[in-house]
Protein backbone atom coordinates (compact mmCIF):
# COMPACT_ATOMS: atom_id res chain seq x y z
CA UNK A 1 0.00 0.00 0.00
CA UNK A 2 1.62 3.25 -1.08
CA UNK A 3 0.65 6.83 -1.69
CA UNK A 4 1.33 9.65 -4.10
CA UNK A 5 1.24 12.08 -1.15
CA UNK A 6 3.84 10.62 1.21
CA UNK A 7 7.05 8.62 1.21
CA UNK A 8 5.55 6.25 3.76
CA UNK A 9 4.09 2.92 2.72
CA UNK A 10 2.60 -0.24 4.20
CA UNK A 11 3.25 -3.86 3.30
CA UNK A 12 1.71 -7.15 4.23
CA UNK A 13 3.65 -9.82 6.09
CA UNK A 14 2.70 -13.27 7.28
CA UNK A 15 1.86 -11.73 10.68
CA UNK A 16 -0.15 -8.71 9.50
CA UNK A 17 0.76 -5.29 8.15
CA UNK A 18 3.77 -3.03 8.70
CA UNK A 19 3.92 0.71 8.06
CA UNK A 20 7.19 2.60 7.64
CA UNK A 21 6.45 5.21 10.30
CA UNK A 22 5.43 2.54 12.84
CA UNK A 23 8.26 0.02 12.35
CA UNK A 24 7.83 -1.61 15.75
CA UNK A 25 4.15 -2.47 15.26
CA UNK A 26 2.33 -5.25 13.43
CA UNK A 27 -1.05 -3.88 12.36
CA UNK A 28 -4.31 -5.20 11.03
CA UNK A 29 -5.28 -4.14 7.51
CA UNK A 30 -7.65 -1.50 8.90
CA UNK A 31 -4.97 -0.15 11.22
CA UNK A 32 -2.53 0.06 8.31
CA UNK A 33 -5.08 2.06 6.29
CA UNK A 34 -5.55 4.37 9.29
CA UNK A 35 -1.79 4.82 9.69
CA UNK A 36 -1.42 5.60 5.99
CA UNK A 37 -4.26 8.13 6.21
CA UNK A 38 -2.41 9.91 9.02
CA UNK A 39 0.81 9.97 6.99
CA UNK A 40 -1.02 11.39 3.97
CA UNK A 41 -2.59 14.19 5.99
CA UNK A 42 0.81 15.11 7.44
CA UNK A 43 2.41 15.12 4.00
CA UNK A 44 -0.17 17.68 2.83
CA UNK A 45 0.71 19.89 5.82
CA UNK A 46 -2.76 21.35 6.42
CA UNK A 47 -3.23 24.52 8.44
CA UNK A 48 -3.39 23.90 12.20
CA UNK A 49 -7.01 25.15 12.20
CA UNK A 50 -8.05 22.66 9.51
CA UNK A 51 -10.83 20.30 10.63
CA UNK A 52 -8.84 17.31 9.38
CA UNK A 53 -6.76 17.41 12.57
CA UNK A 54 -9.80 16.35 14.60
CA UNK A 55 -9.85 13.20 12.49
CA UNK A 56 -6.12 12.68 12.91
CA UNK A 57 -6.47 12.79 16.72
CA UNK A 58 -9.28 10.20 16.54
CA UNK A 59 -7.23 7.99 14.23
CA UNK A 60 -4.25 8.20 16.58
CA UNK A 61 -6.52 7.08 19.40
CA UNK A 62 -7.69 4.13 17.29
CA UNK A 63 -4.05 3.09 16.96
CA UNK A 64 -3.35 3.60 20.66
CA UNK A 65 -0.91 6.43 19.95
CA UNK A 66 -0.49 9.75 21.70
CA UNK A 67 0.20 13.07 20.03
CA UNK A 68 3.77 12.76 21.33
CA UNK A 69 4.21 9.39 19.61
CA UNK A 70 2.88 10.91 16.43
CA UNK A 71 5.12 13.99 16.54
CA UNK A 72 8.22 11.91 17.29
CA UNK A 73 7.58 9.59 14.37
CA UNK A 74 6.25 11.84 11.60
CA UNK A 75 7.85 15.23 12.27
Amino acid sequence: MDSDDTEHYAWRTSEGWNVTWLPDRVLSRNEAVTAMSIAEVCARNPDIADEIWRHVWMWLDELGLTSGDFLDRLF
